[in-house]
């Protein structure tokens, strides 16, 4: 493993990406129509960043902005690729299943959570991965 990824602390030279959320093995991309448009609306946004970086006359930091870029548009492409477009309201509404709304109650009260797809999870939302262990 690179060293860049078992410290903290990188020398300027060195570049870490970090890598996207991974899919469990064998688990397919569901995503939901917010979910993809969201994937397409970032990789417009990185994009428009290449060219931003393109344009940077040091030649060090034009080359670890475009390393980065390419790398995160590469697994953002593969995502988008992968994406298995599933619409909530198609689906049954009384069983918990991708992209259903559930409310969760506890000794504590309720909690209502969304189950959307790995790209989308964002536990502060209240929107878990279909695969997180709730």
């Amino acid at each position: 493993m690179s060293k860049a990824f078992t410290s903290e602390e990188t020398p300027d030279d060195e570049l870490v990406v970090r890598p996207r959320a991974p899919l469990p093995p064998s688990t397919p991309n569901y995503v939901t129509p917010r979910g993809l448009a969201a994937l397409k609306e970032e990789h417009r946004t990185l994009e428009a960043e290449r060219a931003r970086v393109e344009t940077v006359s040091d030649d060090a930091e034009r080359r670890r902005g475009a390393t980065e870029l390419s790398v995160r548009l590469t697994e953002l492409a593969a995502r988008i690729a992968t994406a298995e477009v599933v619409d909530p309201k198609t689906l049954m509404q009384d069983t918990v299943h991708f992209g259903a709304l559930v409310t969760v109650r506890s000794g504590s009260g309720e909690r209502r959570y969304q189950i959307v797809g790995a790209d989308e999870a964002d536990p502060a939302q209240s929107r878990i991965a279909f695969f997180a262990p709730l």
